[in-house]
């Protein structure tokens, strides 16, 4: 199981050529992407719906070309006090490996077709040497009650996930609160959410050339440091073979912190006519963790970045149902602003006297690349409109007619 690469969703194909073709992502209102996923617990998630068609998706323009996933979780209910617990454990293990030569198969061969090879006298299995038997156990609590007008629901979970690949490592915090009170006849509801996580990853820095190595490696030599040098035997004539044990020492980890608050109020103005207000604030860090020891890495280099995402959302929906006889129409109308802000720096150090220090001293650095170092701010904002009719005749025929328009900050002035 190789945790290091993130899940990817396509609905509609491909509709982009440079903006990703992920499809966006909303959970109970909030906008977000398929990464946005590590936030929710999977059974705090309800029920999720996949639009696809235009008339579905019109009322996220542009940013629904992709399709539109809407995610429900899971609310208070009309129950007495109630407490529920999810755990599980599981074990994961590699089913099948490439069978390469033993190190007796290697000398054997070598000695019968007389060819010159560095015998260290061991006898590894590197495929095996960086890949174990790894555990996986998974926690959930969901605490939730209801006192007639109000209601409430609080979760908590945690996933520790190992990977089979030695160094290969995830943890995801997880944490969620729904309030709801209603008030006038149920004709005044007011929600209030928050939810948020902290996902630490640690991964295999390059899966490709670590597999690579461990599958050509010679296996005469040992798994263990050489004990004069303390460093890794290498195989100085090959160079993109590196000992693949050398390369579980590189320290690649990844903070990902996600926090959201959202509100919304409902209010029927008539029993027709409803008016909702809805608001959302999300803050997003991603902290990257990268430090190559002198055994892959000539003099050993470092890197650190920090990305981080705050996203304000507000909008205003008014909505209108009215059924007469085989007569039905749905009118809708909104209003809706969005600010982004997205900041962050990176810096990359290299040439190390010592591994000791990793990532975590970048002074031990001799040497500050010129094109390593950067950073980055932007601050993009969106106002939308909207209007959309609904018509429905005999519960047979449907028109539709919607209509949209868009200002974005990122599009320059004419």
């Amino acid at each position: 199981m190789d945790l290091q690469f993130y899940p990817r969703c396509v609905i509609r194909g491909t509709t982009s050529l440079t903006d990703g073709n992920d499809p966006l992502i909303l959970i109970d209102g909030v906008f977000g992407n398929i990464n946005t996923l590590n936030s929710i617990f999977p059974d705090d998630i309800e029920s999720f719906t996949v639009l696809k068609d235009a008339s579905e998706t019109a009322q996220y323009g542009s940013r629904g070309a992709s399709g539109v996933i809407e995610i429900t979780t899971k609310k208070g209910k009309n129950e007495p006090l109630r407490m529920n617990y999810y755990g599980s454990f599981s074990i994961n293990q590699v089913a099948k490996n490439l069978n390469m030569l033993s190190g007796n198969d290697y000398r054997l061969l070598a000695q019968e077709r007389k060819l010159e090879f560095t015998d260290l006298g061991y006898n590894t299995n590197f495929v095996e040497e960086i890949t174990d038997i790894s555990f996986t156990h998974t926690h959930h609590l969901a605490i939730s009650n209801d006192t007639g007008n109000s209601n409430y629901r609080i979760s908590f979970g945690f996933i520790d996930q190992e990977g089979v690949v030695t160094n290969n490592h995830s943890k995801n915090f997880t944490s969620k609160l729904d309030l709801r009170q209603n008030a006038f006849n149920n004709r005044l509801t007011m929600d209030l959410g928050l939810f948020g996580s902290m996902l630490k990853n640690s991964y295999l820095f390059d899966f490709q050339k670590t597999f690579y190595s461990a599958a050509t490696f010679n296996p005469t030599f040992p798994n263990h440091k050489n004990s004069e040098t303390g460093a890794w035997d290498q195989i100085s004539y090959a160079s993109q073979i590196t000992n693949p044990l050398a390369w579980l020492e590189v320290d690649d980890d990844e903070d990902n912190a996600h926090i959201n608050m959202h509100t919304k109020i409902n209010y029927f103005i008539t029993d027709a006519l409803k008016l909702s207000v809805f608001g959302s604030y999300t803050y997003n860090m991603i902290e990257n963790s990268q430090y190559l020891p002198t055994s892959v890495w000539g003099h050993g280099q470092a890197y650190r970045g920090i990305k981080k995402t705050e996203h304000l959302m507000g909008h205003l929906l008014l909505n209108y149902k009215k059924s007469e006889g085989i007569h039905h129409i749905d009118l809708l109308g909104l209003a809706e602003l969005q600010r982004e802000k997205h900041s962050g720096f990176y810096t990359t150090v290299t040439n190390f006297s010592s591994d000791r220090f990793s990532y975590h001293n970048l002074q031990a650095g001799a040497v500050r690349l010129w094109e390593g170092t950067g950073s980055f701010y932007e601050e993009p904002s969106l106002a939308s409109f909207m209007g959309r009719v609904n018509y429905m005749f005999d519960r047979r025929y449907i028109l539709t007619v919607n209509a949209r328009a868009d200002g974005s900050s990122k599009v320059g002035k004419k």
